[in-house]
């Protein structure tokens, strides 16, 4: 949280007053875990950086972590990226990890805002990988429409 607000203050400093500019934080370490609702309170969105951060707290709490993250900032109302390692098994072959799936279907049911593809660049086809994205973030929102995922 301090390092947002020393970050605002110094970009106001400098900046004109009708400049705004989006302040992203970066959750990568187990002390941005433990307080992502008051970082949420200094920044614009969030980005759950899921490589840095499984290095640097407990890999097994990662999920837990990520949704954590995820719900602590919606309930601020800003904005969320997932990042880090998101569809990586379409950078080599024509269909996803069934593993891959149900993490697109989960950060989608969480509510993130976007996702962050690092495979991308050094795909075959990196086409693929958004266009197997879009399938699928297609295919969670209908199910959320037509009621298949309520609760009840």
């Amino acid at each position: 949280k301090e390092n947002m607000i020393r970050l605002k203050t110094k970009l106001f400093e400098f900046a004109r007053k009708e400049w705004k500019p989006i302040l992203i934080a970066k959750i990568e370490s187990q002390l941005g875990v433990e307080n992502a609702s008051e970082i949420a309170g200094e920044c614009d969105m969030v980005m759950v950086a899921r490589g840095d951060l499984g290095l640097m707290c407990d890999f097994r709490k990662l999920g837990v972590y990520q949704k954590k993250i995820t719900k602590d900032f919606k309930a601020k109302g800003k904005q969320v990226i997932v990042a880090t390692q998101i569809l990586n098994s379409v950078a080599d072959n024509f269909v996803p990890l069934r593993s891959d799936i149900l993490d697109v279907t989960n950060i989608i049911l969480d509510g993130a805002d976007g996702m962050m593809f690092s495979a991308t660049s050094s795909a075959k086809n990196p086409c693929l990988i958004i266009k197997t994205a879009r399938e699928i973030v297609s295919a969670v929102e209908s199910e959320v429409k037509l009621g298949a995922l309520d609760s009840k």
